[in-house]
C-alpha cells in the first residue's frame, strides 16, 4: 500500500495546533514508511498503516538568574541590558497513534496490544521514515521503548469497515534523524539558518510563515492598596518565534538541533532567518516588503515542535510548526 504526503510548497496542511490535512494536489508526492522492531531485531515494515498522528514535543524553559562562566557570553551582556534570561529544561511528549487497514500487520499489532493487557512487558521501537520527491530518505522519527496504551476498534459506517482500528502507543524516548537533503519544488517565504564550522550560515529548510519575536516588558509588582494594584515595568523579554510551513526534505540541522536539546544540550549560539527574495516579485500584500532581510537571533533553543500528520487516504500536504525561545536579536538587509 502506498502512503503519500506532499513535500513542497502550497497551502499549509493544518494537522495539530491549527493544522489539517488537505486533499490531493498536482504536486509531487513523497512516501512514508512505518517500521517496528524489538531491541536487537531486524525492523519489520508495517504496510497496513493508513495514518500516523504524533503528539507535540514540548521543551520547558526556565528563568536563569545569573549567567555562569560556562554559559554563552551573550547571556551576560543580555542580563546587563535588563533582559530576562531563559534556559531549556525538561522535554515532554505524548503518544503516537497508528490507524490501520485490515490485514496481517494489523493482526500483529493487535496481538501486541492484547499481550500487553495480559501483563506481558514488550517494549518496541517504532520509526516513521519520510522521503523526498526523489524517493530518498529525507529523515526519520525514531521512538524507543514504546508500548500499547489504547486500542480503538475498527470504524464501521453504513455496514462498511473503513479501517482496521487505531493503536495508540506510549513513547519512552524520541530521536529525530535527518537523511538526504532534498530541494522543495517551490521555495518558502523564509529560510532557517545555522552557523557552520567555517563561520558562515547554512540555510536549512524553507518555511511559509514566521511570527513572534516581539519585545515586551514584564511587569513587576510595586504596591497593592484596598482598591488598586500598581505594577512597574520589569525585565525585557522577547516573545518566542513561531515558524510554520510544509514539510520539506531540507530540515537536517533543525532535526538535529531538536534531538540535541532533548538530550540536554543548552543553547544554540545563533540562528538566522532569511526572507525569500521571491517575495519582492509577488503582488501586494505579500510582495515588496522582504528585500531579502536577514535576522539573527542569539542563545536560542526550541520549545515546541509540532509533527506533521501522515495520511495514506488523503495525499495532502504535511505541515510542521516550530517555536523558538531566544535572548537577543538583530536584523539587517541582505
Amino acid at each position: 500500500m502506498k502512503k503519500s504526503i506532499h513535500v513542497g510548497a502550497g497551502p499549509v496542511a493544518l494537522v495539530i495546533l491549527g493544522f489539517v490535512c488537505l486533499g490531493a494536489s498536482a504536486q509531487g508526492q513523497a512516501s512514508f514508511q512505518v517500521q517496528i522492531a524489538n531491541p536487537g531485531e531486524t525492523p519489520q515494515v508495517i504496510t497496513d498503516v493508513l495514518e500516523v498522528q504524533i503528539d507535540d514535543i514540548v521543551i520547558d524553559y526556565q528563568a536563569v538568574a545569573v549567567p555562569s562562566p560556562d554559559d554563552p557570553p551573550d547571556l551576560a551582556a543580555a542580563a546587563k541590558a535588563g533582559y530576562r534570561l531563559y534556559s531549556p529544561g525538561q522535554a515532554h511528549w505524548g503518544n503516537a497513534r497508528l490507524t490501520l487497514a485490515p490485514g496481517p500487520d494489523t493482526d500483529f499489532l493487535y496481538q501486541w496490544y492484547i499481550d500487553t493487557t495480559k501483563g506481558k512487558t514488550d517494549r518496541r521501537s517504532i520509526s516513521v521514515i519520510f522521503h523526498n520527491d526523489a524517493g530518498e530518505e529525507a529523515g526519520r522519527y525514531n521512538f524507543f521503548e514504546c508500548w500499547p496504551v489504547r486500542y480503538k476498534p475498527p470504524t464501521l459506517s453504513n455496514g462498511v469497515v473503513s479501517d482496521g482500528g487505531t493503536l495508540e502507543v506510549g513513547i519512552g524516548a524520541i530521536e529525530l534523524l535527518p537523511g538526504i537533503e532534498g530541494t522543495p519544488k517551490t521555495p518558502g517565504n523564509v529560510s532557517l539558518g545555522f552557523p557552520n564550522a567555517n563561520g558562515t550560515v547554512d540555510f536549512d529548510g524553507n518555511w511559509d510563515t514566521w511570527s513572534g519575536g516581539e519585545l515586551a516588558f514584564l511587569s513587576s509588582f510595586l504596591y497593592a492598596g484596598t482598591k488598586f494594584r500598581t505594577d512597574i515595568p520589569g525585565h525585557l523579554r522577547f516573545e518566542p518565534l513561531v515558524l510554520q510551513g510544509h514539510m520539506t526534505g531540507s530540515r537536517k540541522d533543525m532535526l538535529q538541533w531538536i534531538t540535541d536539546t532533548i538530550a540536554g544540550k543548552p543553547w544554540q549560539p545563533a540562528i538566522s532567518l532569511r526572507e525569500s527574495p521571491t517575495l519582492v516579485n509577488l503582488p501586494p500584500p505579500r510582495g515588496k516588503p522582504a528585500n531579502n532581510r536577514v535576522f539573527t537571533f542569539y542563545d536560542c533553543f526550541p520549545t515546541r515542535y509540532v509533527f506533521p500528520q501522515f495520511n495514506a487516504r488523503s495525499s495532502g500536504h504535511a505541515g510542521e510548526k516550530l517555536e523558538i525561545v531566544f535572548e537577543t536579536q538583530d536584523g539587517k538587509k541582505g
